[in-house]
C-alpha cells in the first residue's frame, strides 16, 4: 500500500489488531490499500475478513490490493469521472476481485469462502467521489465540515428479517449487499471497518459527527503520513477503542487538496493533539465498574424487579456470571464495560427475552437451556449491564467433551458393554442403552431452538454442558435469534465445529452448520471425544480441525490401510447401532457435498427415541 501526501490529495490508513484476536494470539483479519495519482485522484480499499473464515487475514488482503488495481487501471485508461462510467467500473472491479479470490483459494486448495471477506472502496478527485461496498463497515464522506454517508449501511438496505448478518464478496448472493454512491462536492472521505461501529454511528442514516471531525482533523494537520498512521495506531489500541470493541479495526483516509498551504507551526502539535482527543471525550467507559466489582451491588430488571449480586459462578473473557443473592437457581450475566455500550448486543438480549420458548417453562425436562429472561440494569440508572436467567441443578457441570470421555473411560471395552453389542447385534435384547440419552437430550433442545424460528451457530462444548446426566444449554446470548424486528447474527463455534462451508448468513445456513455441529457432539460423545475426521494414514492430515474437516474422508466406512484409518478400534463404530452410523455418514460423507441432507435435530431424536 501507499502513505503519501503533497499538495495533492492526501492519504493515511492504518490497522490494529482486536483484543480478542490478540488473545488468541491470532493476526489482524482486516487490510486496507490505497493509491494517490499526481492529478489529485486517488482509491482507497478497506476489507474485513471473516472471523470464521480459516484464511480471512489472507482473503482482506487480496481483495483490497485487487480492487485498487482494478480501479487504479480505470482512472489511468479512462480520463472521463462520471457517476455513469464510475458505476460501472466499480461493479467491474468487484466481479474481477471475487474471481481473483476464487483462483487463489483454487491455487491453494481451499474453498472461496476460506478467504471470507468484505469489501469497501473508494475514488476521489476533482470531479468527486465515488465509493461501493459488500458487507458490514462503512463509507462517510466530509463536505463543508458536515458528515454524512456515501452508501447505505448494510442493516439499512436488507431484507427486515437478515439484517445484522453481513456478507462476504465470495457469496453468490454478494449484490444484495452490495451498493454503489457518488457525490461531486467533497472534502474527504473515510473507509472502515465494523470495528469501529460504536464510534462512527449515530443511528443507521447518521454518521457521528465528533469522531469524524477529530479523524479528518488528524489527517490534515499531520504532514508526514507516518507520525498520522502511528497517532491513529496509538489511539486505536488505548481504551475506550479496546474495551468497547474487541475487534479489528481498519480505517482509511483520503482528502482534497488544501486551498491554502498549513500554517508551519500548527502541522505536528496540534495534530497530535487532535489524535489524542479522538478518544478523550469518550474516556467514560474507563470510569464503569468491571464485572467483578458488582459483587454485593443491587441490580435491577427491565421490569423493575430489584434484587442483589452474590457470589460469583463463573467468568470469562466479555463477562462474569453472578448467583442471584438469596437463591439457587436465578443467575446474572454482567458484560464487561465495553460490551455495555454496544447497542446491537443490547437490543439482540432483548430480542432474547421477548421470544422466551415455551418448551423451556417445562421444568420437569431433563435438558435446559439458560435463556435471558429479562435485561438487567444498574440501579441507580439506566446503564444496561446484562441479563438475568434462570437455571436449576448448576453446581459441578462438565463441559459435554469431558463428559463423553468420562464415560468411556467407566465403560469402554467392559464385559457388560461387549456382551451387549453382541447380543444387540444377534438381536436377542433391545439397543437400548444409556449412551443415547445425553445425545437423545441435545438433538432435541437444539431441535426445539430451530423451531422456535431460531439457530445456534456456537455449538462448541464450552457452551454445552452435562450434570447428572442433564443437558445444559448456556451462552444463548451469542445464538443466531430471531427477533419480532429483525434477525441477530450468530458467534460462531470453534473449528471443531464447524462445517467445510462455514457458518454465516441468513438463520437457514446457520441452522445448517448446527446439523453438522450436532452429528460431531453425538459422534464424539459416543467414541470417547474423537473427532469424525480424526484419522492416520499417509494420505491424512493432523492437528487443525479446520483442515481435518476440509481434506480428510470419513474413516470409518471403507477404511483403506496405511492410508486413511480410524484413530480408535473400528470395530468400536461397527458396534453402533446401524440407523446411528447411516445418519453419520449422511453427515460427514455424503453431507460433505450437499449440507441438505445432513440430518435434522429431528431426525436424531427420532432414531435415538428407540435406543434410549
Amino acid at each position: 500500500m501507499t502513505d503519501q501526501m503533497s499538495g495533492e490529495a492526501r492519504i493515511v490508513g492504518c490497522s490494529v489488531t482486536g483484543p480478542k484476536h490478540e488473545e488468541k494470539d491470532r493476526p489482524c483479519e482486516d487490510a486496507w490499500n490505497g493509491e494517490r495519482f499526481s492529478d489529485g485522484q486517488f482509491v482507497l480499499a478497506v476489507a474485513d475478513g471473516l472471523g470464521e473464515a480459516p484464511e480471512a487475514a489472507m482473503g482482506s488482503e487480496i481483495a483490497t490490493r485487487e480492487v485498487t488495481d482494478a480501479l487504479t487501471e480505470y482512472l489511468e485508461s479512462n480520463r472521463e469521472f462520471t457517476e455513469k462510467t464510475a458505476e460501472r467500473a466499480f461493479k467491474e472491479a468487484f466481479v474481477r476481485t471475487r474471481e481473483k479470490l476464487g483462483v487463489e483459494a483454487k491455487k491453494r486448495e481451499l474453498s472461496p469462502r476460506d478467504l471470507g471477506t468484505t469489501l469497501l472502496a473508494v475514488v476521489g478527485g476533482p470531479a468527486g467521489i465515488a465509493g461501493a461496498v459488500v458487507g458490514d463497515g462503512g463509507i462517510v464522506y466530509e463536505n463543508r465540515e458536515s458528515y454524512s454517508l456515501l452508501v447505505p449501511r448494510e442493516e439499512k438496505i436488507l431484507d427486515i428479517d437478515e439484517s445484522h448478518i453481513t456478507h462476504v464478496i465470495q457469496q453468490d448472493i454478494w449484490e444484495r449487499s452490495y451498493r454503489f454512491g457518488f457525490r461531486e462536492e467533497y472534502d474527504g472521505v473515510a473507509v472502515f471497518s465494523d470495528g469501529f461501529q460504536n464510534f462512527a454511528w449515530d443511528d443507521l442514516e447518521t454518521a457521528k459527527e465528533q469522531f469524524f471531525e477529530k479523524v479528518f482533523e488528524l489527517v490534515r494537520k499531520i504532514e508526514d503520513p507516518d507520525i498520522a498512521r502511528e497517532e491513529m495506531v496509538s489511539a486505536f489500541t488505548e481504551p475506550p477503542y479496546t474495551t468497547t470493541s474487541s475487534d479489528d479495526k481498519t480505517i482509511a483516509i483520503g482528502i482534497t487538496p488544501p486551498e491554502t498551504e498549513t500554517d508551519p507551526t500548527d502541522r505536528l502539535p496540534e495534530g497530535v493533539l487532535a489524535a489524542r482527543e479522538l478518544f478523550r471525550d469518550l474516556r467514560k467507559t474507563e470510569a464503569v465498574k468491571r464485572p467483578g466489582e458488582f459483587l454485593g451491588t443491587d441490580v435491577e430488571t427491565r421490569t423493575g424487579e430489584q434484587f442483589t449480586l452474590g457470589d460469583v459462578v463463573a467468568t470469562a473473557e466479555e463477562s462474569s456470571t453472578f448467583r442471584v443473592k438469596g437463591t439457587s437457581e436465578e443467575f446474572v450475566k454482567v458484560y464487561e464495560p465495553g460490551r455495555r455500550f454496544d447497542a446491537d448486543l443490547r437490543s439482540k438480549i432483548r430480542a432474547l427475552t421477548d421470544t422466551y420458548p415455551n418448551f423451556l417453562s417445562n421444568a420437569t425436562r431433563c435438558a435446559k437451556c439458560a435463556w435471558p429472561t429479562d435485561l438487567v440494569v444498574a440501579a441507580d440508572g439506566d446503564q444496561f449491564l446484562g441479563y438475568k436467567m434462570t437455571l436449576s441443578g448448576l453446581e459441578s457441570p462438565d463441559n459435554i467433551l469431558e463428559a463423553g470421555s468420562e464415560r468411556a473411560k467407566t465403560s469402554s471395552g467392559s464385559l457388560i458393554e461387549t456382551t451387549t453389542s453382541f447380543l444387540q447385534q444377534a438381536g436377542v435384547v433391545s439397543a437400548s442403552d444409556e449412551r443415547f440419552a445425553v445425545p437423545r437430550q441435545l438433538a432435541e433442545i437444539v431441535g426445539e431452538i430451530h423451531d422456535a424460528g431460531h439457530a445456534i451457530g456456537n455449538l462448541d462444548h464450552e457452551t454445552v454442558f452435562v450434570e447428572n446426566g442433564c443437558v445444559i444449554l448456556t451462552n444463548c446470548d451469542t445464538y443466531c435469534i430471531s427477533g419480532e424486528v429483525e434477525t441477530h447474527a450468530a458467534e460462531i463455534s470453534g473449528p471443531r465445529y464447524t462445517p467445510p462451508e462455514g457458518l454465516y448468513g441468513p438463520v437457514d445456513a446457520v441452522r445448517k452448520g448446527d446439523r453438522f455441529s450436532l452429528a460431531v457432539h453425538i459422534f464424539q460423545h459416543l467414541l470417547s471425544g474423537v473427532h469424525p475426521y480424526e484419522a492416520e494414514g499417509e494420505e491424512t492430515v493432523r492437528g487443525d480441525y479446520s483442515k481435518m474437516i476440509r481434506e480428510n474422508p470419513f474413516p470409518y466406512r471403507d477404511p483403506v490401510d496405511g492410508k486413511y484409518e480410524p484413530p480408535v478400534d473400528v470395530d468400536r463404530y461397527v458396534s453402533l447401532p446401524a440407523e446411528i452410523r447411516r445418519h453419520f455418514e449422511r453427515c460427514f460423507i455424503e453431507g460433505r457435498e450437499n449440507p441438505d441432507i445432513r440430518p435434522s435435530a429431528s431426525e436424531w431424536v427420532e432414531v435415538l427415541d428407540g435406543l434410549t
